[in-house]
């Protein structure tokens, strides 16, 4: 039997990034709204992860929109609960 490494190993490698259906797995239209309304100007990450709704379900939409750059936050700084995220239309 061939091991994990060895396995990996002899994949062929990824070229221009990873396809395009990998990333909207994340993308639930309906918790997306819920967050860019919650965000609009502004609110801490957790705040407004759970005014969306359960932070297990709305967390990863909300890292997928800012992958998106559909929300924004400074993060040039450590990412916490406490970093306020903005929709980038908003104020």
């Amino acid at each position: 039997m061939r091991s994990a490494a060895k396995w990996i190993r002899s994949w062929p490698p990824i070229t221009g990034g990873l396809p395009a259906t990998v990333i909207p797995r994340c993308g639930q239209a309906g918790t997306e709204a819920r967050l860019l309304k919650a965000f609009g100007s502004g609110l801490e990450l957790m705040e407004g992860a759970e005014a969306a709704g359960d932070p297990l379900a709305t967390l990863p939409v909300l890292f997928h929109l800012m992958s998106r750059r559909e929300l924004t936050a400074e993060l040039s700084l450590v990412l916490s609960h406490r970093t306020v995220v903005r929709s980038a239309g908003g104020g």
